[in-house]
């Protein structure tokens, strides 16, 4: 949204479209190539008045004097126009098709590019930018980019080599003509000066709606469960209706300024022409031209006309499309907050996983995509260890208070370390660290000793297997979520054991495809402990150096739960497990365990140490037993 007591906005330019200018830059000689192309229509399609100019003074002079009449020279004449048109019909089909062509190649290399940084991107990307609002821009904004980058630069261009070549020939005709034609086209550009940047403004508000609508529509979908079950059918529709009647208020305005600018550039244009018709009559009479001169002249006056009532079109053009530009290119230079530096080294293994006094904070969500999508929507919290998730800062001026201050743990090889700590306390973004999600905002996440920032991305990621509190399934099978496209020599054999592990199977065999069942959107056709496996075993296929499991056992029983933990250690033989869970005892089995309340250890120990101490892990776990005790009641 646009910042109230920001800069006053200023009309866009085709200097600003970086992306297109880079475009063009890679891709230099079809650029030479389209220019040639539109030169050469622009050429032959000046010519063609001319050539009817002297078709028609041929014809006069043969009616005024038929003895000096040379019906070669009309032959010739009319022979010229035919090529003349039949050059530029050729021409006229061919660029549509090169403009096409570049359009397709453009929206391709763009939106990969982009779609890859966005790859990149960490937690205050997705805080900054929906989901529905980043599908807007990387499918309308984009498209209507790419069309931009061929159309919107060869048409101007073959309007201005049309207008150039015509007034040429205008001043050649008749110099006092063309003054007059053009004097009422100079107060066009005063519309344009003040019309502009409210132009500017209103379409990035109108395009900021359109998010709105994908990221409610968006959310609403992605959890129509809640919808259903809590009868918000509705409110929901109730409240779409209140995102589009915004939509269509500022389309309106749009629509109003567009039509306003474009019929008083239209009018004064126009005015051109009727002064030729009027003060071009008089010259004819006069004998100052020729009738064929005079045909010749209104032809130009038209193409001169015509191209600057299109230019008003496409001022509008450049004005929106300028608008889209910055949206999409606010996607590609967002600053990640996982630095990723260039010819690093590759993580082969690890003997020591060490974070060194290690804080963090969550960005506070921006302006964009923060009222409407929380207050509308359905989403839950992005992370139940973070303040700056849904219920963060508002507002880029409130900081988020931190999520870890000041941690200190040592992963090794074969070691079995639990998370246990308080709600919010910073469990899940210890697990994204590690994994290098996100990047500290004080001490180091080390492993041998070298910062995590000097190892290659997917080498060091390779390390880990990660299964989050949110599973994170495609609308695919379930076999292509647990593979993830990933190859081996043994791919189904690993594909079985992990499907084993993971507690699937009876599901699988009740289900018509086995594996190659479609789960639906994120899994919609799972349940939550269904979907949680399917996590699970996707942790487990690569035989990873170091299991990461956040919580993501809770919908076993404390029996299968355990069992789960020693065909884990089985088949990960010398691996290290990490666990984050709420139920403690699954904690017994491991070598340490790490207490966390309010971003910081409190506590840590043994699981029969961490109960002798009374503390605050003692306390979760009296309650625990509490629950359990009085749910067997």
């Amino acid at each position: 949204m646009a910042d109230k007591a920001g800069p006053k906005p200023r009309a866009v330019t085709l200097l600003d479209m970086k992306l297109v200018l880079r475009f063009w830059r890679q891709d230099w000689k079809q650029f030479i190539g389209l220019t040639a192309l539109t030169l050469f229509y622009s050429a032959v399609a000046i010519a063609y008045p001319r050539i009817i100019g002297y078709i028609v003074d041929a014809i006069q002079q043969g009616l005024n004097d038929p003895a000096q009449f040379a019906l070669s020279t009309l032959r010739n004449l009319v022979l010229l126009l035919v090529m003349a048109r039949i050059a530029g019909a050729l021409a006229e089909d061919l660029r549509p098709f090169a403009y096409m062509v570049s359009a397709a190649r453009f929206l391709w290399r763009t939106r990969n590019q982009v779609f890859r940084s966005v790859l990149d991107q960490g937690f205050t990307f997705t805080n900054r930018f929906p989901s529905g609002d980043v599908q807007e821009r990387l499918d309308q904004d984009l498209t209507d980019v790419a069309q931009f980058s061929a159309v919107g630069i060869f048409w101007p261009l073959t309007s201005v080599l049309t207008m150039a070549f015509a007034l040429v020939i205008l001043i050649r005709m008749n110099w006092l003509l063309t003054v007059v034609t053009l004097v009422p086209t100079m107060a066009s550009f005063f519309v344009y000066l003040r019309i502009g940047p409210s132009m500017d403004k209103w379409w990035r508000e109108w395009r900021e709606k359109m998010s709105e609508t994908n990221n409610f529509l968006e959310s609403s979908f992605s959890g129509i469960r809640l919808v259903k079950a809590y009868t918000m059918e509705e409110r929901n529709a109730a409240r779409l209706r209140k995102v589009l009647d915004a939509r269509i208020r500022s389309a309106v305005r749009g629509a109003r300024l567009r039509a306003a600018f474009n019929s008083t550039y239209g009018t004064v244009a126009g005015l051109g022409s009727l002064a030729v018709l009027v003060l071009g009559g008089l010259f004819v009479i006069r004998g100052r031209l020729t009738i064929g001169e005079f045909v010749a002249f209104n032809a130009y006056v038209d193409m001169l006309v015509w191209p600057m009532i299109g230019i008003a079109d496409m001022i509008t053009w450049i004005w929106q499309t300028g608008v889209e530009e910055r949206r999409v290119r606010e996607l590609a230079e967002f600053p990640s907050d996982v630095r990723v530096n260039a010819g690093v080294r590759p993580a082969s293994g690890f003997r020591e996983v060490r974070m060194t006094r290690v804080g963090f904070s969550y960005a506070p969500v921006g302006e964009q995509g923060t009222k409407e999508s929380r207050n509308e929507g359905i989403e839950g919290p992005r992370d139940k260890g973070t303040k700056g998730g849904s219920e963060g800062a508002a507002t880029q001026s409130k900081p988020c208070p931190p999520a870890l201050e000041d941690i200190n743990l040592v992963l090794t090889p074969g070691a079995r370390i639990g998370i246990a700590g308080t709600v919010g306390s910073g469990k899940s973004t210890i697990m994204r660290l590690l994994v290098r999600a996100a990047q500290p905002t004080r001490g180091e996440v080390t492993v041998d000793g070298t910062p995590q920032s000097e190892f290659e991305m997917r080498s060091l990621r390779a390390l880990f297997g990660y299964a989050p509190q949110e599973a994170g399934l495609f609308s695919e099978t379930i076999r292509n979520n647990i593979v993830l496209g990933r190859t081996a020599p043994d791919t189904e054999e690993r594909l079985r054991e992990v499907i084993r592990i993971a507690q699937l199977e009876p599901e699988l065999a009740a289900m018509a495809k086995g594996t190659d069942e479609l789960i639906g959107e994120r899994g919609l056709r799972l349940s939550g402990g269904q979907q949680g496996r399917v996590s699970i075993a996707r942790a487990l296929f690569d035989r990873p150096r170091i299991l990461l499991l956040d919580d993501v056992t809770a919908s076993l029983d404390a029996e299968t739960e355990q069992q789960f933990i020693r065909d884990v250690m089985s088949y990960m033989q010398g691996a290290t497990l990490v666990i984050v869970s709420h139920r403690l005892s699954i904690l017994a089995a491991c070598d340490i365990v790490y207490v966390l309340d309010q971003g910081r250890i409190v506590e840590s120990g043994a699981h029969s140490d961490l109960l002798v101490l009374r503390g605050l892990y003692w306390k979760l776990y009296q309650r625990q037993l509490m629950e359990e005790a009085l749910k067997e009641e």
